[in-house]
């Protein structure tokens, strides 16, 4: 198995963990922990393909990975612009 599989399943792990973290308040640090983790990761697996030429589609499960670790940073940012008065 490749490093770039294994740092792909790494960043989907984290993503999912990321995403099922807005469930609960008290779960949204660890959330931020994962989307970190699934960020570096996946970002990782990106640029390892573009350096060698591969293509990658927007269904991949690096950029969808990308995006699951993004959800709790937007749902922080929601939360602190409702709250901020």
């Amino acid at each position: 198995m490749s490093l770039g599989k294994v740092l792909t399943y790494f960043a989907v792990i984290f993503s999912v963990l990321a995403a099922l973290s807005i469930v609960s308040i008290s779960l949204l640090k660890w959330g931020m922990f994962c989307a970190i983790a699934g960020i570096i990761c996946s970002v990782f697996v990106i640029f390892r393909r573009m350096q060698y030429m591969l293509e990658i589609k927007w269904y991949h499960p690096a950029i969808i990975a990308l995006l699951l670790s993004s959800v709790p940073i937007i749902y922080l940012i929601t939360i602190i612009f409702i709250f901020k008065d």
